[in-house]
């Protein structure tokens, strides 16, 4: 493929009005997708958030899915960066990065009672990623010849971070709180970031890793859809349970 530009392109649609350049049409959806997939992170994780908040609950989230995410984002971040990579082709990581860590503090807050409250896990959490990406992004403080080594890092915890999630609704028969509305933004963002990847990026190992994780979203979003219903069946088997066991000792 040739390198367009961006410029040669604006140039062509908005002032040749040429509609019949593939390769410019190509372009400018990408970076519609990538604007939107930006644009999408900074709400897509917001209904999770609320479905945890206003249940006080975090049943079914994983919190080693999570940090392991987290993880993976903070190494995608670092390749990208230090390759300068367009941010339109990766800086939702950076969003989901402050998600995760807001959403483990509910977790924690909520269903292991642990100490300072969601807003001071929350402050610890940024506090270290902030002090993390000060270094990592720094220029010559992660080596050249390391980067290819931590992209190859990212595919290996995506599945380390979907595994247990999936494992965990599988036995569970049950998806607790997890939103489907998240991770139908999830699995539609994956896909949109492999048109953008194979056609700004064209890197085999960004694109190998979009590939992996799209395909275990698409996973959980079935189970989602599989097991509709059955979080709330359990519970009330459990509180039925209860009630008998209660009145059995009276």
């Amino acid at each position: 493929m040739s390198n367009v530009t961006v410029e040669y392109c604006t140039r062509e649609i908005l002032t040749e009005f040429n509609f019949n350049n593939v390769q410019c049409i190509s372009l400018l959806i990408s970076k519609v997708l990538s604007i939107g997939i930006l644009l999408g992170a900074l709400v897509y994780k917001l209904p999770q958030v609320l479905v945890i908040q206003r249940k006080r609950d975090g049943t079914g989230i994983s919190v080693l899915s999570l940090a392991i995410e987290l993880l993976s984002c903070v190494l995608s971040i670092t390749y990208a960066w230090n390759n300068n990579k367009p941010f339109t082709t990766f800086g939702e990581s950076l969003f989901v990065v402050f998600f995760d860590i807001f959403i483990i503090a509910q977790v924690l807050t909520y269903n292991y009672r642990a100490p300072l409250g969601i807003w001071g896990l929350t402050s610890i959490g940024v506090v270290l990623a902030a002090v993390a990406f000060n270094f990592l992004l720094s220029p010559g403080f992660v080596p050249a010849s390391s980067l290819p080594t931590l992209q190859m890092l990212v595919a290996p915890c995506v599945i380390l971070s979907r595994a247990p999630q999936i494992y965990s609704n599988y036995k569970a028969r049950s998806t607790g709180q997890l939103s489907l509305i998240t991770w139908v933004a999830n699995f539609g963002g994956g896909l949109a970031r492999i048109f953008t990847t194979l056609r700004e990026v064209q890197d085999p190992l960004v694109l190998g890793t979009f590939i992996l994780a799209t395909t275990l979203n698409g996973i959980i979003v079935a189970q989602i859809l599989m097991y509709w219903g059955n979080g709330n069946s359990a519970a009330k088997s459990t509180n039925a349970n209860n009630k008998k066991n209660k009145q059995k000792k009276k």
